[in-house]
């Protein structure tokens, strides 16, 4: 499976940045130490107190009522992507639903009945797949499941409203928050709003809560040149029964779950155009490096490199397994790293904490080193020899891809070294 957008300066363009955002994945394990172990944190001296509201908004949704909205994500303004909206509904205890309202190949929806949750991912015309598995108890099994890593890094940070569902606004939403203001008082469309302030070490974000009615979540706000806003339209209606109702595409393949599908051949019909040729050379800082770089024209040992973006479905199942094959090799002469395209350090580092990566990751911060390695697709996974050739490239969550990078490595390996153009 092939992740594709129209010109590869999109790599963050899924990524929402939110300063506040996946935390709670692990929230119910810190909620019994939070109190002791947190810092006070400052609020503003205004006639709206911020934790007031905060809390209003928590009793709204925590109470078992029916939620029905439409999430829409802005890029900031001179970006030259769409990114997604999603439908998402709740009806407690555990029906649930979120898809996307225009799914692109490889984007997975998500739909509990109360009893069973399918997932579903379409990778282009018959070609859908399904998975049942029993329905999650409530809002924190549901972030537990394995699945839920199928949504793209950056899309989970619109769930901002879970930590509400949930009953955990404290332990999560407001961890590592050192400051809460009530900066005013804003229109949105017409819907008069409080704005509330979250400052981190990171940095800051706006939360939107309706002034008028009940305290729901108008909108989430990262202020700044590259900052994006998560908008949630709610529906007055409760959602109907049948929107739960799950029926399989036409033609659709049960499976026993969506990670194990073969994505099939063909992806690769023609050989990349750098398979023989020289890499291309470039020098990038590495994330958390302290100022150490990746410099891809220095060094004497067989280098994997893989191309990701947080948006891409696909990178988050492959790297793992990039990963883990080449460690492998470890001793043997073979260098690791991933190279993200255009994501921010910020963004990496939840992605580090969530998802355990501990590889190196190399920040290319405006896609050169992307467009150079002609990446207009991804994952791309390349093997260069010692001699600085690419012996392989792989575009797409390939068939077999343990196995076939193992392979390609070891060739890279039992290659005596060659200067470009020898026969």
């Amino acid at each position: 499976m092939i992740h594709r957008k129209p010109t590869i300066l999109v790599g963050a363009a899924l990524m929402i940045g939110l300063l506040v955002g996946t935390r709670w994945l692990a929230a119910r394990d810190r909620a019994n130490r939070f109190a002791s172990t947190t810092s006070p944190i400052r609020t503003s001296p205004v006639a709206i107190h911020p934790h007031e509201l905060l809390e209003s908004a928590a009793r709204h949704y925590s109470s078992p009522r029916p939620l029905w909205a439409q999430i829409t994500m802005s890029p900031p303004p001179d970006a030259a992507y769409p990114l997604p909206a999603y439908e998402f509904a709740w009806r407690p205890p555990n029906r649930f639903l979120l898809r996307p309202t225009s799914a692109s190949p490889g984007d997975a929806s998500m739909i509990s009945d109360g009893e069973h949750l399918y997932t579903s991912m379409s990778l282009g015309p018959g070609q859908h797949f399904y998975s049942a598995s029993a329905a999650p108890s409530s809002i924190g099994s549901l972030l537990d499941h394995p699945d839920f890593g199928l949504m793209p890094a950056g899309g989970l940070d619109m769930f901002v409203i879970l930590p509400f569902l949930a009953g955990t606004v404290d332990e999560s939403l407001l961890e590592g928050v050192t400051q809460v203001e009530h900066v005013g008082m804003a229109d949105d469309a017409g819907v008069r709003c409080h704005r509330l302030r979250l400052t981190e070490p990171e940095g800051v974000s706006e939360l939107w809560f309706h002034a008028d009615g009940p305290p729901h979540l108008r909108k989430l706000v990262i202020p700044g040149p590259d900052g994006e806003t998560i908008s949630f339209a709610w529906n007055d209606a409760d959602p109907p029964a049948s929107l739960f109702d799950f029926t399989p595409p036409l033609g659709a393949r049960e499976v026993s779950s969506i990670w194990d599908i073969d994505f099939g051949e063909g992806d690769e019909a023609e050989p990349h155009p750098l398979i023989g040729m020289p890499a291309p050379s470039f020098a990038l800082p590495l994330h958390g490096g302290a100022g150490r770089r990746l410099d891809l024209a220095a060094g004497d040992e067989v280098v994997v490199l893989d191309f990701w973006a947080s948006w891409c479905a696909p990178c988050m199942r492959s790297l793992p397994i990039v990963a883990r094959v080449a460690g492998e090799f470890e001793g043997r002469g073979v260098a690791f790293y991933t190279v993200n395209i255009q994501d921010t350090d910020e963004t990496i580092s939840r992605i580090r904490e969530k998802r355990s990566f501990d590889f190196p990751i190399a920040m290319d911060r405006d896609g050169a080193a992307a467009a150079a390695f002609g990446a207009d697709a991804i994952p791309l996974t390349v093997v260069i020899r010692r001699d600085g050739i690419v012996v392989a490239a792989h575009v797409g969550a390939v068939p077999n891809l343990e196995a076939t990078l193992r392979r390609d490595i070891e060739a890279a390996l039992a290659t005596e070294q060659q200067k470009p153009g020898d026969d």
